[in-house]
């Protein structure tokens, strides 16, 4: 998962987004939530957790995900690390109210590094 981020320096992320920065080049990769249908849902939550005004960003050296979701919904939590701490966590969860599989799914894409991943989905 997100394996062609590594190495990259994080600039910054919120639920929509997520900059970075490799090999001399930023990137965006956006974050997308489709309902699917019926009473499907899908949410992301992303948190910074360090303070973005410093020109000295954290450099992404390790990616973890926890899988969260059970029998009736998916979710995940996915931290990024740098050297020695969580630089970023990405909450994602995808499910319905009856339980069915109605097609939601949270994705990330970044077409400059052709990524394109569904994190979770129901």
């Amino acid at each position: 998962m997100f394996e062609g981020i590594i190495g990259s320096r994080l600039i910054n992320i919120t639920d929509d987004y997520m900059t970075f920065e490799k090999d001399g080049e930023e990137f965006v990769a956006y974050f997308d939530t489709c309902d699917g249908d019926c009473c499907g849902y899908a949410d992301i939550k992303n948190t910074l957790l360090f303070d973005n005004s410093s020109e000295i960003n954290p450099i992404i050296t390790k990616i973890e995900k926890d899988d969260m979701g059970d029998d009736n919904h998916d979710a995940c939590k996915i931290t990024l690390f740098g050297m020695d701490k969580a630089i970023a966590t990405i909450e994602a969860e995808a499910g319905s109210g009856s339980g069915w599989c109605y097609g939601a799914c949270v994705t990330v894409e970044c077409k400059g590094l052709d990524l394109h991943e569904d994190i979770c989905s129901w």
